[in-house]
């Protein structure tokens, strides 16, 4: 009696506990999480998706679909390993499927494997011709090759299978505004609007394509439109912010970027963004705020870093504890660069440092201290010199001063008593221009940043003068008249291209007297600190193709004193011609120094050298002795060699043509 009353107890337990339960609680099926996982795929909300298909797997570790939606998503997010992963998972199951061929040809393509992606796409459309998936992935191989005419091909002949794929459509347009070809990109981004005017990427895409126009009017109308399709529309509200930032409506950035702030704070772009918009406005110390944020959640954002920087520099005091936060970024830069030998690159970032934090005590220390270690003793010496005159007289500075002033008395500059430091030394005058198409970097009005910091690179050099801050050239009479108009040696229009993960940059290089190009050079970088890099070595590049030239200071008979010296490259034995002075002008057809043979007046061998002098021994090479203080010294330069153009602007395209859906 007791145990069947215990068990009717429990069975009418067990039937009300679940009658009372919500029907929610059923457990969905594999399928069902499949189907959600698809839809938020659809609806490009790829975390969703993956949390959708990951628990269609717990449900069932051999379901296919899943895995092949989890290597589509995790695609769409660029995060590539993850979708090796998949794929290698979804082979055991089903390894033919096209749909998972085309994907490995896509990842290869990203990978710059290219010769196995293509092989993948081919063996598709051998089975399926007219397959616009991977009609799609042949076409995104050419771009990602810079085989941009073969890619149009391609897409031409996907529009003649479906002539009216949005894909098809917007990617051929983005195709055309990388050419130049604005009728034919118009023509398509129209014929867009009229069939998909409800979707929100049609709308941001002719958006980019009114802004590369600089229709401003049209481009902030469609991004509008696309925000109001879809409210949380990061790249739509980016793109909405460089219309407005382009426009000069600073004041309009800021809403746009708050509301979209809430859904994407883990953005670097959006507090960069926010940052530019405020510094416009002479906010600074809100606008270093932003520019900190964005160096928070990215520490290698570089173009943040250098905007930050200049605004430092520029706008804050001497004495602001701001100052010594960042530059001690850069002595611990310089440092590491110093313990693996590269005293070089150690050199420019406590260079940085310095400029940042001008009262360091430990930073000029570094500073001075890898003078000496790349065999400048007189710089390293002055150095110190600047350390006691901003106050720092400890033992340790002085014992050094004593040591190295004793060892300087042999020195050129001792014995000649010129203090070389203080000379004023030949320099070729350049202007700098930058002219930076709309949507070619990732970090909006970037391209006066990228220009300051290429002139502060420049600068180092002794022999290079820059008077002018960096300004926009609209066009390349514009640039011209103003630089013949300063009467400056040379002026540079730079350019350069990003993406979030290369970096391209191009000098050209004009003579400002008549406008004719002198030399072009391009620089592409991936990796960590590609943009700084980049720069660093552009400028190196531009310096390397300026010829030797200075002057005799100090003569005692067939014995003198030239402003070079090793910090120019000089060397003893090396052979200089002297020239009359006032008669060298620069070369018309290339960067070089020219003069008349009857003004040679005879050649500095040189026998000592310093830091920024050197002593020698001159020969006339007339029968009258007429070389006098202050006559040229040149160095006759080697054959020039080929150079090779490394400019790239293909993978920034290649993974905006990624995003087409």
């Amino acid at each position: 009696m007791y145990n069947r009353a215990s068990f009717l107890g429990l069975a009418l337990l067990f039937f009300t506990s679940y009658s009372l339960l919500p029907q929610n609680v059923i457990r969905e099926t594999a399928i069902d999480l499949y189907r959600k996982g698809l839809k938020a795929q659809e609806e490009e909300n790829f975390y969703l998706a993956i949390e959708n298909y990951k628990s269609a797997l717990q449900e069932n570790p051999q379901y296919y679909d899943p895995m092949l939606g989890l290597a589509r998503s995790y695609f769409a997010l660029g995060e590539y390993k993850e979708v090796l992963r998949w794929i290698n998972t979804a082979e055991k199951f089903n390894k033919n499927d096209i749909k998972l061929l085309i994907l490995k040809g896509r990842v290869h393509t990203v990978e710059g494997q290219y010769g196995v992606a293509e092989s993948f796409f081919k063996e598709v459309l051998s089975r399926q011709p007219n397959n616009l998936e991977a009609n799609f992935g042949l076409a995104e191989l050419h771009v990602s090759m810079g085989n941009l005419r073969m890619a149009e091909e391609q897409y031409r002949k996907i529009l003649k299978i479906a002539p009216e794929n949005r894909k098809a459509l917007l990617s051929i347009s983005l195709l055309y505004d990388a050419f130049g070809e604005e009728k034919q990109a118009e023509e398509r981004i129209l014929t867009a609007l009229r069939l998909y005017g409800d979707n929100p990427q049609v709308h941001y895409l002719a958006s980019r394509h009114y802004l590369y126009a600089n229709n401003y009017t049209e481009a902030e109308t469609r991004a509008k439109t696309a925000l109001s399709l879809k409210e949380n529309y990061l790249d739509a509200a980016l793109l909405l912010s460089e219309i407005y930032l382009k426009k000069g409506h600073y004041e309009e950035v800021i809403p746009v970027i708050e509301r979209i702030a809430r859904e994407h704070n883990e953005n670097p772009l959006i507090w960069y963004i926010l940052g530019v918009a405020n510094s416009k406005q002479n906010r600074i110390e809100r606008s270093i705020d932003y520019f900190a944020r964005a160096l928070h959640l990215n520490s290698d954002d570089e173009i943040s870093r250098i905007t930050l920087e200049h605004l430092i520099i520029d706008e804050l005091s001497l004495e602001d504890p701001v100052r010594k936060q960042y530059a001690d970024y850069h002595f611990a830069q310089g440092s590491e660069y110093e313990r693996r030998n590269l005293y070089l690159k150690a050199l420019n970032e406590y260079r940085r440092g310095v400029a940042l934090d001008p009262y360091s005590r430990e930073g000029r220390l570094l500073y001075a201290r890898i003078f000496y270690k790349l065999g400048y003793t007189a710089k390293y010496y002055s150095e110190l010199k600047v350390l006691t005159d901003l106050g720092y007289n400890d033992r340790e500075i002085r014992e050094e001063l004593e040591i190295f002033t004793s060892l300087l008395e042999d020195s050129v500059s001792d014995d000649w008593q010129i203090n070389q430091f203080f000379l004023e030394r030949p320099t070729f005058r350049f202007d700098v221009f930058y002219s930076i198409e709309n949507l070619d970097l990732l970090h909006f009005m970037g391209g006066e940043t990228l220009a300051s910091y290429l002139i502060w690179e420049l600068i180092r050099f002794e022999n290079i003068e820059i008077e002018h801050p960096p300004e926009n050239s609209f066009t390349f009479a514009d640039s011209f008249g103003k630089a013949r108009k300063r009467q400056s040696d040379y002026f540079i229009i730079f350019k350069a291209k990003e993406s979030d993960r290369d970096f391209s940059c191009e000098a050209s290089i004009y003579l400002s007297r008549t406008g004719a190009l002198m030399e072009k050079i391009s620089l592409y970088r991936t990796g960590n600190k590609r943009v700084a890099d980049a720069l660093y070595s552009l400028a190196e590049e531009i310096h390397k193709l300026l010829p030797l030239r200075g002057k005799i200071i100090k003569r005692r008979f067939e014995k003198g004193v030239i402003d070079l010296g090793t910090l120019d490259g000089v060397k003893v034995d090396d052979k200089l011609s002297i020239v009359r002075r006032g008669r060298i002008s620069l070369k018309n057809n290339e960067i070089g120094l020219t003069f008349n043979e009857s003004d040679l007046l005879g050649e500095f061998t040189v026998t000592r050298t310093d830091t920024l002098i050197s002593e020698g021994n001159i020969e006339k090479k007339t029968f009258f002795d007429m070389i006098n203080q202050r006559d040229a010294v040149v160095k006759v330069q080697p054959e020039k060699e080929e150079r090779r153009p490394e400019m790239r602007s293909e993978l920034q395209l290649f993974q905006n043509l990624l995003k087409i859906r």
